[in-house]
């Protein structure tokens, strides 16, 4: 079984028939598989480079090159936001970005940043959980090998 199924199957209430946006999605490996349970699926990125010719063939799934610093979405607009093995290509306008997925979530939604475990460990370690504590937002965080799982959001 692919890694990456591990972590949908271990998210799936907060996949399953919502509408998600996937933050630096590179390949879209995570989105190509939530979209057989979710609604929708917007992935964004800075450039497609990394992005398979075959998402254009699943039809609730979205790609735009969009900046996560700011984006075009109206507030409230998702269910879910899944930063994806990605945390370390964001780390230094990681704040900017945690900052614009909070405005575009529902007020009853979560936002996910899913990582392997030692690919970004010191980054969630070192950084993002010291920030998230002092800006006193509300978390969680567990490790289930292969990864690293950090839930912000009201459901908690």
């Amino acid at each position: 079984m692919k890694r990456v199924v591990h972590a949908i199957t271990h998210i799936m209430k907060s996949i399953d028939q919502k509408t998600i946006l996937e933050v630096a999605c590179g390949s879209a490996e995570f989105s190509i598989y939530a979209s057989r349970y979710a609604k929708r699926i917007y992935c964004i990125d800075i450039d497609s480079k990394r992005l398979p010719s075959m998402w254009k063939t699943i039809t609730n799934l979205h790609f735009d090159i969009i900046n996560a610093e700011n984006m075009p979405f109206e507030a409230n607009t998702f269910d879910t936001v899944i930063i994806y093995n990605a945390v370390g290509h964001i780390e230094y306008s990681l704040e900017n970005i945690l900052e614009e997925c909070q405005r575009v979530l529902r007020h009853d939604g979560n936002i996910y940043i899913i990582s392997s475990y030692k690919m970004d460990k010191l980054v969630i370690e070192e950084h993002l959980i010291p920030m998230l504590k002092k800006k006193t937002i509300n978390f969680c965080s567990e490790i289930v090998p292969p990864f690293y799982y950090v839930k912000l959001g009201s459901a908690l």
